[in-house]
């Protein structure tokens, strides 16, 4: 598979922080890499609508690569395919 492309499934995922033992499991329908550059704005405009980046700003950490953070527990090409598992 290749590197990019495992980002353009939905499913479940973890972000790690990159300085504590903080996780935060979610689950999309849509690509994993939408959810992250929703993250990603979140964090750089201090906005409330992500608990991650919230995490992120509050403790004055940066925020990484999706290929640093971002770890697939379950992936699927069809977001409707998570309501049966």
């Amino acid at each position: 598979m290749n590197k990019c492309s495992k980002y353009h499934n939905s499913g479940v995922n973890q972000l790690r922080c990159p300085e504590c033992p903080l996780i935060y499991t979610g689950q999309t329908r849509r690509h994993f890499q939408i959810g992250y550059k929703e993250h990603t704005a979140a964090y750089k405009n201090n906005h409330n609508s992500s608990a991650y980046a919230q995490h992120l700003i509050n403790e004055k950490q940066s925020i990484c690569y999706i290929e640093d953070i971002m770890d697939m527990i379950f992936t699927t090409h069809k977001g409707r395919h998570l309501d049966t598992v």
